[in-house]
């Protein structure tokens, strides 16, 4: 009887001792693969963006909008189109040549996010990598983002030629009018 008891505090401890062992990563089954971090250059997805029917589509919406209020009359809606206007080439000014985050150009394709991670082997999407060990692997996924806003060849020239540039600084980026 004292026989089975041992036998059974031993192997309950050896159970024990296993799960333990497996929670800390020390069994090498379940030791997670190194991670892939996907980055992009946010001046070439503001550029995509900012020559895409989607952001095309928002401009028409507001000219019409804007037509409709210089048509009646109504300055306040005219003067509020007026600083939407000015206030988004500045983002976009900020965005394409500073490297500002471009948070809601992606929140357009931010549903098709999970298809370009899974092509590119990521587990994340991040606009840079601050710091990365040795264990993880940064890869460029701009070309990827770019192609969902479904760029033509004249705007992909564009990104070419702009991703060999550094960022304009964003104080100067700030000084542009806002019309060029």
């Amino acid at each position: 009887m004292l026989k089975h008891w041992v036998v059974g505090i031993v192997a309950s401890g050896l159970i024990a001792f296993a799960g333990w062992s497996a929670s800390r990563g020390d069994s090498p089954s379940t030791a997670p693969a190194g991670l892939r971090i996907g980055v992009y250059d946010p001046r070439a997805i503001a550029v995509a963006y900012a020559h895409s029917e989607l952001w095309a589509k928002i401009l028409q919406e507001h000219k019409a909008a804007y037509d409709a209020a210089k048509a009646a009359g109504d300055q306040k809606r005219v003067k509020e189109l007026e600083a939407w206007g000015e206030s988004n080439q500045i983002r976009l000014h900020l965005q394409a040549f500073g490297g500002a985050p471009v948070d809601d150009c992606l929140d357009k394709v931010r549903d098709r996010l999970p298809q370009v991670a899974q092509t590119a082997g990521v587990q994340v999407i991040a606009r840079k990598a601050d710091y990365a060990g040795t264990d993880v692997e940064i890869v460029d996924v701009t070309d990827d983002l770019v192609q969902l806003f479904n760029p033509n060849a004249k705007t992909l020239k564009n990104i070419e030629g702009l991703k060999k540039q550094p960022p304009v600084p964003l104080e100067k980026v700030a000084k542009m009018g806002v019309n060029e």
